[in-house]
């Protein structure tokens, strides 16, 4: 044994003594450099591997992907006004035990036209400065009872809005509500606007369908 170490350390010596050799001890020497690393990779990398994904969540916090304000809707009051200032068209489908009602018209400024129907039939109004009328063949006639028996206040949409603006809602996502005893409002906005509004109250069910009129 210590002949063969003699016999490479003579033999180490002798490449000292020239370029060549020296060169060659020079690339042994970073080949085992490299060798070290290598393996040295290789078992952190194996180390890595086996380690149990549960331990690097332990005690590790979530953390939420924050969303900003202005990202998000905006203030309810923001969406009620818009609708009340915009000249829209709706369609409204009220039920209640008994009956089923539909309308549907827009609203430019201070006109709104449209056509109800109910069990009753279709009749066609025209409503100017809160005075409603009954449109046959053209001949526009006073009427008083357009709505019979439903909530005024939420198929004229100043008055329903100016309902609405007090109220505290709950927001979750697009979706606003609010809810009282056997009273109940949802607002859905979309694409920046509110597009629907449905209103439960006792027995009788209001939704309110709208799209803004460019």
């Amino acid at each position: 044994m210590e002949k063969h170490e003699s016999a490479i350390k003579k033999k180490i010596t002798e490449m000292k003594k020239n370029s060549k050799g020296k060169a060659i001890l020079k690339l042994i020497r970073w080949s085992i450099f490299f060798l070290i690393i290598i393996i040295f990779c290789i078992i952190s990398s194996i180390i890595t591997s086996n380690r149990p994904l549960e331990k690097e969540n332990i005690n590790k916090p979530t953390v939420e992907n924050p969303i900003k304000k202005e990202d998000n809707l905006k203030d309810l009051n923001y969406y009620l006004t818009k609708i009340k200032e915009s000249n829209i068209s709706y369609i409204y489908k009220i039920k209640n035990e008994n009956e089923s009602y539909t309308f549907k018209g827009a609203k430019n400024s201070n006109i709104e036209e449209g056509y109800k129907e109910s069990n009753n039939g279709i009749i066609k109004y025209h409503i100017e400065n809160d005075m409603i009328y009954q449109d046959i063949m053209g001949e526009r006639n006073l009427i008083t009872n357009l709505y019979e028996d439903l909530e005024e206040n939420y198929l004229n949409i100043t008055k329903l809005i100016n309902i609405l603006l007090p109220l505290n809602f709950t927001q979750n996502e697009t979706n606003y509500s609010y809810n009282d005893n056997n009273l109940n409002y949802q607002i859905i906005v979309t694409n920046d606007f509110i597009s629907n509004i449905k209103i439960t109250k006792n027995n009788t069910e209001y939704i309110l369908n709208y799209e803004v009129i460019l």
